[in-house]
C-alpha cells in the first residue's frame, strides 16, 4: 500500500483553503494552519465526519504545519505572503508550494520570497456579484512536476466547483 502524502494549507479558512481541504481530504493526509482556531477546528471536525479514515490536524503555525509536508498550500491574502514566506522559508527546500491569489493582484511574487521552493501560481478569478469562484486565469511556474502537481490537485479541487 502506497504511504499518503502530507498536504498543508496554510489559510485553511479561506474559501479556497476550505475547498482544497475538504476536495484533497480523500487523497492527502491534511495539515491544515489559519489564524482563526475556532473557525479551523470547526473545519477539522467537520472533515473528519465526512472523511473518518483521513489524517488530519489543524496547527496554529505555518512553520509547523509545512515542514511535514510534501506540498505547501498558500490560499492566504497577498498582504499576509510576506510574514507566510518568513515562517516557512527555511523548510520549503525543493518542495512545491501552490499559491492561490486573485487574478493580477501578484505584486511580489512568492518565488522571490521561497527562492529554492517549486511555486507556482494560480491565479484565479471570481465573480463579483457572488466572490464565487469562477476560473483558474493562469497557472505560472518553473519547475515541470510541481506544475503537474498543481494541476491534479486543481482538477480534483475544482472541477466541479467552478
Amino acid at each position: 500500500m502506497a504511504t499518503r502524502k502530507i498536504m498543508a494549507i496554510i489559510g485553511a479558512n479561506s474559501k479556497i483553503g476550505t475547498l482544497l481541504a475538504e476536495r484533497m481530504a480523500p487523497t492527502y493526509d491534511l495539515l491544515l494552519m489559519d489564524s482563526s482556531s475556532d473557525e479551523l477546528m470547526a473545519l477539522t471536525n467537520s472533515i473528519r465526519l465526512q472523511q473518518p479514515a483521513t489524517n488530519i490536524n489543524s496547527l496554529a503555525c505555518c512553520r509547523e504545519a509545512s515542514w511535514e509536508a510534501d506540498v505547501i498550500v498558500v490560499a492566504a491574502a497577498m498582504e499576509q505572503l510576506p510574514a507566510i514566506a518568513q515562517k516557512i522559508k527555511e523548510v520549503t527546500n525543493r518542495k512545491p508550494v501552490i499559491h492561490f491569489s486573485p487574478a493580477g493582484a501578484a505584486t511580489t511574487t512568492l518565488q522571490e520570497l521561497l527562492p529554492h521552493a517549486n511555486v507556482v501560481v494560480a491565479e484565479l478569478e471570481t465573480a463579483a456579484s457572488t466572490d464565487r469562484l469562477q476560473k483558474v486565469v493562469r497557472l505560472g511556474g518553473v519547475d515541470k512536476e510541481a506544475l503537474k502537481l498543481a494541476s491534479e490537485i486543481l482538477a480534483r479541487s475544482f472541477a466541479t466547483a467552478l
